[in-house]
């Protein structure tokens, strides 16, 4: 009794908590404040609209500035804004802010007097925005816009309804489970029919709702970095190429034997299954732990769409993290899947690598601090299998310093370097099993290590690798989720035998953290399903079609914005893009060697091109003359096609 009047109290407190910094938000965000019209653009899908407006048939419009099958889209742009018979034009535009706090986010939508704008710049006609508090949107103006922005923009700020709706629902599952805090830590979960009917449906609209992004998602540079890597190096050459990509070599490995196969869906399906199995494991498999923490984990913008649906080498990092977490537990009994989780974690990401190391240290440590040799002897096996993992990874941070950093920059043959590195790990392995020896044969002992101080050295751990990393490598959201996460398997494990009540307000204070952080926007699910991520795929389609993946006739270069290739590569088996910079035709991005020696400019290499037509995917300053073709532009990056009109 005195448990739920104590949770009651806390409840509302809570809920009272919310409600005012619901309505401070609300009040905060509603006052008006100043902005900017800004980026705007002048696309395909404007000049169709403009010729529109003014009664001009876009197709034969656009044929009268065709030669050769090729739309002179610098000529028709001129000619629309030279046409004293074109007095509508369509810009898209963007509401920008001088605020860096109350702007458009996943808490705030924005909105604007569409009125008011008209009456104070008569050159615009009319204006609209894309809806949902969205800052993006179209707008008619009378003459051309030239300038870089319309000042004086008066907008306000209102709460997205989904913050209210998963406040809501949150209070009210909460309170619903919360008759009986037993069935909130699953206690009894096999007589718990309720909450095994949640999880089941929980987990079908799980699948379902990846199936369908990634049904609708359109792979981007990093997703083909991934595959170009794994498809056109050799298993030794990945392992050196990972260092430059500063991530480990197990996701390009695992990736390998199925680049036989089409890049899309292939690769989207083997990172759905990772995520899958590691939700399953979550939802099914986690009997400890709050059932409400459990379903804020998954239901957040990075396990429902950033890790399922954007393929890269973070959902087999996630899955790895989630069974490491499951083994645990048995982790002395069922040793071996233990280490192979921990040590498959390791060379994952670096966050991977730095929850794997923690994890391995103090694993070995709790083996080596026993004084039972029988008990390190059964176990030597496992203890060798998880040192070669750490012998793997020491190697690539070996070459991610060398090549990511200045640090070791005065040895400058790399042949000596790799061979150096070799000799590094070599002699690791040495005084590791040197160390093995004499701890079994009672050369030494380590002190014990107890649970205090085994928590509180874990935490100062993870904090050091946090600070560490992040200096190094730029830590994202993306990046920070497993660590957070990892933080607080950590508090939990340590709590994990204090009352119900007291693990309750604990992770109640994990699921605001969740939520402040990575709380569920689905406008960007949305997005990614309604508009192209990168448009490379109606690039590549382009360049079939045009036959400039020819290259008897056609040369495709590309320099400054080099980072495409790894986008359009994917869809084609044999090397159709030559770097201008690098003066070689790549598939993958090189973009270390690029930065390292400068090589963004170089004109010679049209000396060594004979009756080829030069198409380019970045426009320089380079003395060259181009035509625009044609602009694709995605969410994530912009792909425009020039042809180089003299050599």
């Amino acid at each position: 009794m005195k448990n739920k009047k104590l949770f009651f109290i806390i409840y509302i407190s809570f809920l009272i908590i919310c409600v005012i910094a619901l309505i401070a938000f609300s009040i905060l965000g509603n006052k008006t404040r100043i902005g900017y019209l800004g980026e705007f653009k002048f696309d395909e899908t404007h000049i169709n609209k403009t010729l529109e407006l003014n009664g001009f048939d876009i197709e034969k419009t656009k044929k009268l500035f065709t030669i050769d099958n090729i739309l002179n889209n610098d000529a028709l742009t001129n000619y629309i804004f030279t046409n004293e018979n074109i007095t509508n034009y369509s810009y898209g535009f963007r509401i920008k802010y001088y605020s860096k706090v109350f702007r458009n986010s996943d808490i705030y939508g924005v909105y604007i007097d569409t009125n008011k704008i008209i009456n104070d710049n008569n050159f615009i006609k009319s204006i609209k925005l894309d809806g949902n508090g969205s800052p993006f949107g179209i707008l008619i103006s009378s003459k051309e816009i030239d300038f870089d922005k319309i000042d004086n923009i008066a907008y306000n700020l209102k709460l997205h309804p989904i913050m209210l709706i998963l406040l809501f629902s949150y209070m009210l599952i909460l309170y619903i489970y919360n008759k009986k805090i037993n069935s909130l830590y699953d206690k009894n979960y096999k007589k718990n029919v309720f909450a095994n009917v949640l999880k089941y449906l929980f987990f079908i609209f799980y699948i379902v709702f990846i199936i369908i992004g990634i049904y609708h998602h359109e792979p981007w540079r990093d997703e083909g970095q991934a595959w170009l890597i794994a498809r056109d190096l050799s298993l030794l050459d990945i392992l050196f190429q990972t260092g430059i990509e500063g991530h480990p070599f197990l996701f390009f490995f695992i990736i390998k034997p199925f680049t036989a196969l089409p890049f899309y869906p292939t690769l989207h399906i083997i990172n759905a299954l990772f995520m899958i199995i590691a939700v399953y494991f979550i939802i099914f498999k986690s009997k400890k732990y709050n059932l409400l923490l459990l379903f804020f984990i998954i239901f957040n913008d990075i396990v429902m769409y950033e890790y399922p649906i954007i393929a890269r080498n973070y959902g087999l990092s996630f899955m790895l993290f989630v069974l490491m977490i499951y083994f645990y537990e048995n982790r002395y009994t069922k040793t071996t899947r233990y280490v192979l989780s921990i040590g498959l974690l390791l060379n994952t990401t670096v966050v991977g690598t730095s929850i794997g190391f923690i994890e391995s240290f103090f694993f070995l440590y709790k083996i080596f601090s026993k004084n039972n040799n029988t008990f390190i002897k059964k176990k030597l096996k496992d203890i060798i299998i998880l040192y070669l993992f750490l012998l793997a990874i020491l190697f690539q941070i070996i070459i991610m310093v060398y090549k990511r950093s200045n640090i070791l920059s005065f040895i400058k043959n790399e042949q000596f370097f790799y061979l150096l590195s070799l000799l590094i790990v070599l002699f690791a392995a040495a005084v590791f099993f040197i160390f093995v020896y004499l701890k079994i044969n009672n050369k030494f002992t380590l002190p014990k290590l107890t649970q205090n101080k085994e928590f509180i050295f874990k935490l100062i751990l993870l904090l050091v690798f946090i600070i560490s990393v992040n200096a190094f490598y730029r830590l994202s959201d993306r990046h920070l989720f497993i660590f957070i996460l990892y933080a607080i398997y950590i508090l939990d494990s340590f709590f994990i035998k204090k009352p119900d009540l007291f693990k309750l307000n604990l992770d109640i204070a994990f699921i605001l953290l969740i939520i402040c952080l990575y709380g569920f926007n689905i406008n960007t699910y949305i997005n990614d399903i309604k508009y192209d991520f990168s448009f490379s795929k109606k690039a590549v389609k382009y360049i079939k079609e045009n036959q400039y993946d020819d290259t008897n006739k056609y040369i495709i270069i590309i320099n400054g914005s080099h980072f495409l290739s790894a986008s359009i590569s994917p869809y084609f088996k044999e090397k159709i893009i030559y770097d201008s910079g690098l003066d070689k035709f790549i598939t993958f991005t090189d973009w270390v060697d690029k930065k390292r020696n400068n090589k963004y400019s170089n004109t010679n290499f049209i000396t060594n091109i004979y009756n080829k037509t030069i198409i380019s995917l970045d426009k320089e300053d380079n003395g060259l003359k181009y035509i625009k073709l044609t602009n694709f532009e995605g969410i994530s990056e912009y792909i425009t096609f020039y042809m180089v009109t003299n050599k």
